[in-house]
């Protein structure tokens, strides 16, 4: 994957890629992802039935992955400018 990135002029991906190909971390091509899903919103709705203790354990390692996503991006792709501002926050 990192030999491939390396000789594109830009990687647009989505961010759990880059959680499955952590060398496009490293790499000088821009990174650009695409963050139009909010994949911790939709997975509230599918973990609503797991215990608070469950869904915390989740969550946190999902936050971890999403922050390491964000800050390997040189660009980050949403839908909206109200999404803007979720991501934001």
């Amino acid at each position: 994957m990192s030999a491939l990135a390396a000789k594109a002029d830009v990687v647009i991906t989505v961010g759990a890629v880059v959680s499955l190909y952590p060398a496009l971390r490293k790499i000088k091509t821009p990174l650009v992802l695409d963050l139009y899903i909010p994949l911790m919103l939709e997975e509230l709705q599918r973990t609503r039935a797991q215990s608070l203790a469950e869904q915390s354990l989740f969550f946190d390692g999902l936050r971890r992955d999403l922050a390491t996503q964000i800050l390997a991006a040189d660009f980050i792709l949403c839908a909206s400018e109200k999404q803007r501002d979720y991501w934001l926050e």
